[in-house]
């Protein structure tokens, strides 16, 4: 069973004065923090499409290298409809950059847009409708953010980015059957979405579908290698499946993607207190709790592997810290 994870807050980037192109930016394999991306040079609004008034709204996928923050490559999952405005995009997003080991893949919703000038209704309204869900999503009202998810596929029904974090909203209420229609969805429009075959694969875990969530995290594994959130899940099944060394592999692969993901730390502790190497979970909870110093679940985890252990002192000790963790939590 996975954890809850947070995702990248979403920023906005406006340029010029007559016109403008925003592009907004999330989390889709593995849990980055808020300020994950470094360098983010703001796309361009070529003249050329400036002079015919086009605008449109899209989705790009940046691929990242996680060792080195660097993006290795940009491509567009759904088109703003004009060849121009998908090429100044990319040509941007190519230069950005991020923490190590924050994130190796990135989707980022693009908007072209002139003030005082709209092509026609219903993308107007879904223009509004887009960033309403997003900001829903990201104060985690979930129930906002499948409102307006809803109502923007009601006008725009083939549109990925808006199915996908509507699947993301009730995964998170946990309404796995709803997050999998949607994400049923998604992979017929788009079947190459790594990020959608994990999310669906995790819901299948949750109802007890093994087969169907293994399917899917082998899925996502194969279309983008890189996936550390794809390396952990499985990991975390191959558990349930009493496969230990299989599971530990992945773990030990997820971490190596992603040196600063805190739930693959957390789940592997979890597979060596199982192991009854208590010595090598106290290690991998001390860099959780290192990662994310409230997780009191951590310091109880800690705290009783070094019971375990025979080191009562010690053990009595994380207790005390966890005890304090939850005062200034």
């Amino acid at each position: 069973m996975t954890r809850p994870w947070y995702v990248a807050a979403i920023r906005k980037l406006i340029v010029l004065a007559g016109a403008a192109s925003s592009v907004s930016l999330a989390s889709a394999k593995t849990e980055p923090p808020p300020d994950d991306a470094i360098v983010a040079s703001r796309p361009e609004y070529p003249s050329a499409a400036r002079s015919q008034h086009l605008t449109g709204m899209g989705v790009a996928v940046v691929q990242v290298d996680p060792k080195s923050g660097q993006v290795t490559s940009a491509r567009i999952l759904e088109s703003t409809g004009h060849i121009i405005l998908d090429e100044a995009a990319l040509k941007a997003f190519r230069q950005w950059q991020f923490k190590p080991g924050s994130t190796s893949e990135v989707h980022i919703p693009i908007s072209y847009v002139m003030r005082g000038y709209t092509s026609n209704a219903p993308n107007a309204r879904t223009a509004q409708l887009e960033p309403q869900a997003r900001e829903a999503f990201r104060r985690q009202d979930y129930d906002a953010t499948i409102r307006s998810a809803t109502q923007a596929l009601q006008l725009a029904p083939r549109k990925v980015s808006l199915r996908e974090l509507r699947a993301l909203a009730y995964y998170r209420k946990g309404n796995n059957d709803a997050a999998i229609r949607d994400y049923n969805e998604v992979i017929r429009l788009n079947p190459t979405f790594a990020s959608a075959y994990v999310y669906r694969g995790s819901a299948y875990m949750v109802k007890g579908w093994r087969d169907k969530a293994l399917a899917d995290f082998n899925e996502a594994i194969r279309i983008d290698p890189g996936n550390a959130r794809a390396y952990c899940d499985r990991a975390d099944l191959e558990g349930e499946l009493r496969e230990p060394d299989k599971a530990l592999q992945d773990y030990d692969r997820a971490i190596q993607l992603a040196p600063d993901f805190q739930r693959a730390y957390f789940n592997r502790s979890s597979h060596f207190i199982g192991q009854r190497d208590y010595a090598r979970a106290i290690s991998d909870l001390t860099q959780a709790i290192r990662l994310w110093p409230n997780d009191l679940d951590a310091y109880a985890g800690r705290a009783k592997a070094y019971a375990k252990l025979g080191d009562h002192e010690r053990a009595v000790c994380r207790c005390e810290s966890s005890n304090k963790a939850q005062t200034h939590d």
